[in-house]
C-alpha cells in the first residue's frame, strides 16, 4: 500500500523535504501544502531595473555543504556566482568607514587595527587588549550572545561595531539572541581563555578566506526554489491552508478550512509562528513562540553621477545609536559583479525588534523615509530611478536563550508520532541549514512510513 505524507509549507525547507522523500522512495506520495499562491517562502526573485534582483536572501553560505550539494543535484551547480568579496562599511558620524580587520562576524581580533579605528574610543580597545591578554570572565553557553560580548569585550566595542552585524543576520539585538544557538562558534570561544585568540585561531585552522564564502544561483535564488517546484510539479497544492493536524488511529489528520486529509506522516515546514499554532496545545508548541521580527527591503536604483560616496564596499551597516531608519545597506550592483551595468542598485532594510512601525507604514512613507536616509548616508544628489517595496512579516524568528533545550524537548515529545518539523525554527537562520534541516527530517519519515 503507497504511504502518503504532508509537506506543510512551500519553502526551501517544505519544498526540500518533498524532494528528499522522492528520491529516497519513489512509491510514497507527496503533498506539498503551500497556503499562498507561489512557492519559496523568504526567497524571491524578481526583475527590477532591468535585472533579476533578489527580494530577501540574495546568497547562502558556502562554509557548509548542504546548500551546495542541492544545487548540484538539481545541476544548478555551473550556474552558480559569487560576490565581489567587497568588505561591508559601518555608518557612524556622518560618515562609512572601514570594519577593523581582522574580524570574524564582527567581532575584531587585532587591538592594534581596532585603535586605528574611528569607531571606537580607548576604552573599547583596552577591553579587546583585556580579552587577548588574560583570562576573561566565563560566560555560560546558555546565556544571550549579548551578555558574552558585553562581557569580553564591553558595551561600546559590542554597540558600534558587533551588534550591527549580527542585527544585519537576525534582526534582533544580541541581548535577546541565545549564544548557543545562533553563534555556536563563539560559545566554543567563550570556553577559552581569550575569546578573541579562540575565534582567531578557529578562522586560521578553518582556512576561511581560501574560497568564496557565498554563492547564489545568477539568475537569483528563486532559481533554486523554482528548480525544486518544477521537480515536485503537481505535487504542490497552492491556496491549501492547514489549520491543525491532528494525530488519530488512522494517521495524522491534516485539517484544512474546506476538507480533511489522512496522511501516514506529515512534516511541518512553516513559519515558526504557524508552526506552534499547528502544534496546538502540545508542550512543544512553546519552542516555536520566538516572536519574530517583521522587515521590509527596499530596493532603489540610482544614477551613478548622483552618488557622492565610493562605491568600493559591498555595502553598509547602521548601528541603532546612529539614528537613521535604515539598519543595513548593501550595494547589490556593487556586490554582484554580474549585475553591475547600468544603474546603481542598493537595498535598504528597514524594522527591528520591537519596533516595527515602518515595515507596516504605507509605501509612499517607507520610499521618503528610506530614500532620506540614503540621501544623507551616501550623499546622494538626485532622485530615485526605481524603487521597489519588499516587506517580510514576522520573518526572522527571535532565538531567545534556551532554544536549544526547547528543540530537545520537542525532539522528546515527538519521538514516537509520525510527525517532523524542519525550517527555521530548528535549524536556525540560513538556507544551508534549513535545506539541512528538511533533509533530516524526511529521512527520519522516510524510514517511517
Amino acid at each position: 500500500m503507497t504511504s502518503r505524507v504532508a509537506v506543510i509549507g512551500g519553502g526551501i525547507a517544505g519544498l526540500t523535504a518533498a524532494h528528499r522523500l522522492m528520491t529516497l522512495d519513489p512509491s510514497v506520495d507527496v503533498e506539498v501544502h503551500e497556503a499562498s499562491g507561489r512557492v519559496g517562502g523568504n526567497i524571491k526573485t524578481s526583475p527590477f531595473a532591468g535585472r533579476p534582483i533578489d527580494e530577501a536572501a540574495d546568497a547562502f553560505l558556502t562554509r557548509v555543504p548542504w546548500a551546495l550539494e542541492l544545487c548540484a543535484e538539481l545541476g544548478l551547480a555551473d550556474q552558480l556566482v559569487h560576490p565581489s568579496g567587497l568588505p561591508a562599511g559601518i555608518y557612524a558620524s556622518g560618515a562609512i568607514h572601514d570594519l577593523p580587520t581582522p574580524h570574524v562576524m564582527g567581532v575584531p581580533v587585532d587591538p592594534a587595527a581596532l585603535a586605528r579605528s574611528p569607531l571606537v574610543g580607548d576604552d573599547a580597545v583596552a577591553a579587546l587588549m583585556a580579552d587577548a591578554e588574560a583570562r576573561s570572565p566565563v560566560v555560560d553557553p546558555a546565556d544571550s550572545l549579548g551578555a558574552l560580548l558585553r562581557a569580553r569585550l564591553g558595551d561600546e566595542l559590542t554597540e558600534r561595531i558587533v551588534e550591527p552585524l549580527l542585527h544585519g543576520v537576525y534582526a534582533a539585538p544580541v541581548d535577546q539572541l541565545s549564544l548557543a544557538t545562533v553563534t555556536p562558534q563563539f560559545a566554543d570561544a567563550a570556553r577559552a581563555p581569550s575569546f578573541t585568540r579562540a575565534l582567531a585561531d578557529a578562522a586560521a585552522a578553518s582556512h576561511e578566506t581560501a574560497t568564496p564564502i557565498f554563492a547564489a544561483p545568477r539568475g537569483g535564488m528563486q532559481e533554486l526554489t523554482d528548480a525544486l517546484a518544477h521537480r515536485l510539479g503537481p505535487r504542490i497544492r497552492f491556496a491549501s491552508p492547514v489549520e491543525r493536524l491532528t494525530v488519530a488511529s488512522s494517521g495524522v489528520e491534516v485539517v484544512g478550512p474546506d476538507d480533511t486529509s489522512v496522511f501516514d506522516a506529515v512534516i511541518i515546514a512553516t513559519p515558526t509562528h504557524v508552526t506552534g499554532g499547528l502544534l496546538g496545545a502540545s508542550p512543544a508548541a512553546s519552542a516555536f513562540a520566538l516572536d519574530p521580527v517583521s522587515v521590509a527591503f527596499v530596493t532603489v536604483a540610482f544614477d551613478p553621477d548622483t552618488i557622492g560616496v565610493p562605491l568600493d564596499r559591498s555595502g553598509f551597516l547602521v548601528p541603532a545609536a546612529a539614528g537613521h531608519t535604515v539598519t543595513a545597506c548593501s550595494w547589490t550592483s556593487v556586490k554582484w559583479p554580474h549585475l553591475a551595468e547600468g544603474s546603481v542598485v542598493v537595498r535598504a532594510a528597514v524594522g527591528r525588534a520591537d519596533d516595527d512601525a515602518i515595515v507596516a507604514a504605507d509605501d509612499q512613507t517607507i520610499r521618503t523615509t528610506v530614500v532620506d536616509d540614503l540621501r544623507e548616508m551616501m550623499h546622494i544628489t538626485g532622485s530615485p530611478e526605481e524603487v521597489r517595496i519588499s516587506r517580510w512579516p514576522k520573518s526572522f524568528p527571535r532565538y531567545r536563550p534556551g532554544h536549544l533545550d526547547r528543540l530537545a524537548a520537542v525532539t522528546a515529545e515527538l519521538a514516537d508520532t509520525r510527525i517532523a518539523v524542519a525550517g527555521a525554527a530548528t535549524a536556525g537562520i540560513g538556507i544551508p541549514t534549513c535545506i539541512h534541516g528538511a533533509d533530516i527530517a524526511a529521512r527520519r519519515i522516510a524510514a517511517m512510513v
